[in-house]
């Protein structure tokens, strides 16, 4: 498994964007995120036989956020990850793809962004999902995403993730 963890020992930094029209959120977690925020993003290209390598990796490296791409699980397919609170967005239509957060439960609060309709990825086009971190003094957006080979890019998709918070990451 190819991975990159990235890792600012003071807190996370972005390049700056407009702010994004109203989308619906929801809240997960209790806590504030710790200073250090940890972040995994990875083409995990499927993950049931791969749970365990998974738990190891989050583990050793102290992974606060994990963005997972071609997950390639269904509804009925389970993802659960000992401390993780995982967001999932399977594929509707077809087998493949798929994206998952997971984030560390006692350390990570975060709100889920839940993109406008342009956004959704049609069968040819960029999958994607998006949380706000909430951090003791700042807010960070990240945005986890596929997009599968010798496919059309999504322009709405483009403009919508561009017009999202100031701090932001796409991984």
């Amino acid at each position: 498994m190819n991975s990159a963890i990235l890792n600012d020992s003071d807190n996370v930094t972005a390049f700056g964007v407009a702010d994004a029209p109203r989308v619906e959120v929801r809240t997960h977690g209790e806590k504030y995120a710790t200073r250090t925020l940890n972040i995994l993003q990875l083409n995990i290209n499927g993950t049931q036989r791969k749970i365990e390598e998974l738990t190891e990796i989050l583990n050793v490296n102290k992974v606060h956020i994990a963005c997972l791409q071609e997950t390639k699980l269904n509804p009925n397919l389970k993802l659960k990850i000992k401390g993780f609170t995982t967001l999932r967005k399977d594929r509707k239509d077809r087998a493949g793809g798929g994206l998952v957060f997971l984030a560390k439960s006692a350390d990570i609060k975060f709100r889920e962004i839940i993109l406008p309709p342009t956004a959704d990825y049609d069968e040819n086009s960029t999958e994607v999902q998006a949380i706000t971190v909430l951090l003791p003094q700042q807010e960070v957006t990240i945005i986890n995403a596929y997009h599968p080979d010798n496919s059309d890019i999504n322009l709405d998709l483009l403009n919508t993730l561009l017009d999202t918070k100031s701090d932001t990451k796409i991984l």
